[in-house]
């Protein structure tokens, strides 16, 4: 997966996409097309909504830039009045520029929330999640990868590519708390799943 624009919210089994659409003020969007959730991550215009088991889930490339910044937007507030007893989890990743973003809340409480690009890290917010620590713990760059870095940069410069190598594979390994417990079980559900596209 080299691109995720996801919000997932958890404990919303009885609540319609219609609903969702009308209390965040996206009333004027017009229904069209179903597609997967992966060919909705693709999708560069409007927004893409649908359910999965008990979950909301919202495919935006403009919304999920609302949860990164250090204070609380009015739509991440929205979300959070809307959804209180719910886990919300938003995922960000474009690999081209290494862009990565995750944000955990819970029941309207910020838990943790890491933004950053390339080697600069835009925000980083509460405490690390378990699979932070488990990628830390991989080994992120083999010994050769590792013996190349040492001889052309810092070990500041290092340390802050290991640090953005471990961010982007927490991005995706956070999938597997909602969509499966492997990569293709992940790959399968995305190209299952469907979604409304929903355009001005």
């Amino acid at each position: 997966m080299n691109k995720l624009y996801l919000i997932i919210i958890t404990n919303a089994i009885n609540t319609s996409i219609s609903n969702v659409k009308s209390d965040l003020g996206l009333s004027n969007l017009v229904p069209g097309n179903e597609i997967s959730l992966f060919k909705a991550q693709y999708n560069g215009k409007g927004i893409c909504i649908g359910k999965y088991n008990d979950k909301i889930l919202i495919v935006s490339q403009e919304k999920v830039f609302n949860f990164y910044d250090k204070a609380i937007s009015s739509f991440e507030k929205q979300i959070c009045d809307l959804f209180p007893n719910s886990e919300i989890t938003v995922l960000t990743l474009y690999s081209t520029v290494d862009l990565y973003g995750y944000a955990i809340i819970e029941k309207g409480v910020r838990q943790r929330i890491k933004s950053g690009a390339d080697n600069d890290v835009y925000i980083d917010y509460g405490n690390k999640i378990k699979e932070e620590d488990d990628i830390a713990k991989e080994k992120i760059f083999d010994d050769s990868e590792m013996a190349e870095m040492e001889r052309e940069y810092s070990k500041n410069d290092i340390k802050k590519m290991v640090d953005k190598e471990i961010s982007v594979r927490v991005t995706s390994r956070l999938l597997r708390r909602y969509f499966g417990k492997d990569e293709k079980e992940i790959d399968s559900n995305f190209d299952s799943i469907k979604l409304v596209e929903y355009q001005q």
